[in-house]
């Protein structure tokens, strides 16, 4: 009951601060702008060179690391391929990847990987260009039996108040708990370079009546939800990880408001999207001679309804227009929603009332 209570208060806050937000409007008419000339960032090569490198899909194979060690009851209920596939299903949504089949089939690259860790292996592959390692090292059942008791409520009877005593009926709370880790890999000259390592912990739970104490081995749906509640909390990290990314082509204004047209098509980005706009800045040590590369984010903005399948225009938030120039680039900027918010007030609720 205290949960309950709990759950509606926060997420009567959460919707209240929600929704006396503004929404950003991506209705514009190209038309209505005036087209003007661009600082240009790099030459026309580079932008070419840069392109292709950004239009290309990131092939992906994934592969389980606890074949051995993993949880016998993630083994028998089959987390790892719930685990796996809510993966895939969100970063499918960037539009820019594409997977392959498990590695798991690979026997003799999955050892290598698992038994010598990665670490300077030398992997001739041509198949793929990033690796992901998903590993589950926890997955827990618990059962939770309460007794009846009374408590004080009011009851409203011909519409007065009046203090009376209620009972709770004996229940019973059945917790699952997950836990692991999901690690991006990169391919880059026949070695896996570690890019992003997300260690991940969630639980879920549900409450029932009973008459007497009712144990249960464990709960197929309630490990399951768990594990997709884990991926989902997470997704944002790795979906903006390999987030779509395009470059600037030209602009136009309208007084101070500045619109950009982007080489990122629908399927790859779509109206509503927010996304952060790049200068990439080129020196030349002078005790090394090294070329250092230096990334500044200098505005931010939100896909119009002016989209097609090969471009986009893009609406800039604020008066940054002005420091765009030509062949900057753009990245989509994924962000957690409402109910990422409530699912996160559920986990923790879930985890102090156990």
């Amino acid at each position: 009951m205290i949960k309950n209570m709990l759950i509606s208060g926060l997420a009567t806050a959460i919707l209240s601060i929600l929704f006396t937000g503004c929404i950003s409007n991506t209705s514009i008419k190209v038309k209505d702008y005036k087209a003007f000339s661009l600082k240009q960032n790099m030459n026309k090569e580079e932008i070419v060179e840069k392109l292709k490198k950004a239009n290309k899909i990131r092939r992906i194979a994934l592969l389980s690391t606890e074949s051995t060690n993993q949880p016998k009851l993630a083994k028998n209920i089959g987390l790892d391929n719930i685990l796996k596939s809510n993966l895939k299903k969100y970063l499918m949504e960037t539009g820019n990847v594409r997977f392959l089949a498990d590695i798991n089939a690979n026997h003799n690259l999955k050892e290598k990987i698992i038994d010598l860790e990665y670490d300077g292996i030398e992997i001739k592959n041509d198949t793929f260009d990033y690796l992901i390692l998903t590993k589950i090292e926890n997955a827990s059942f618990t059962n939770r039996f309460t007794e009846a008791f009374t408590y004080e409520c009011i009851q409203i009877v011909n519409n007065q108040k009046r203090r009376t005593t209620c009972v709770s009926p004996p229940s019973m709370t059945y917790t699952a708990e997950v836990s692991g880790s999901i690690e991006v890999l990169h391919l880059l000259d026949n070695r896996l370079i570690s890019e992003l390592n997300i260690p991940f912990s969630d639980n879920a739970s549900r409450s029932q009546d009973v008459r007497r104490e009712v144990k249960l081995k464990t709960d197929n749906a309630l490990m399951a939800k768990a594990t997709k509640d884990a991926v989902k909390q997470n997704r944002i990290k790795i979906m903006n990880h390999f987030a779509a990314k395009g470059f600037i082509r030209k602009g136009k204004r309208n007084g101070d408001d500045y619109i950009f047209q982007t080489t990122l098509g629908l399927g790859k980005i779509k109206e509503g999207d927010k996304v952060n706009i790049y200068h990439e800045e080129k020196e030349v040590d002078p005790l090394t001679g090294k070329i250092e590369v230096t990334i500044t984010e200098i505005a931010k903005a939100v896909v119009s309804s002016e989209s097609t399948n090969k471009h986009s225009w893009i609406i800039i938030d604020g008066d940054n227009g002005e420091n765009v120039s030509l062949g900057d680039f753009i990245k989509v900027q994924y962000e957690s929603d409402f109910m990422d918010s409530m699912l996160k007030v559920g986990t923790f609720l879930n985890s102090i009332t156990k």
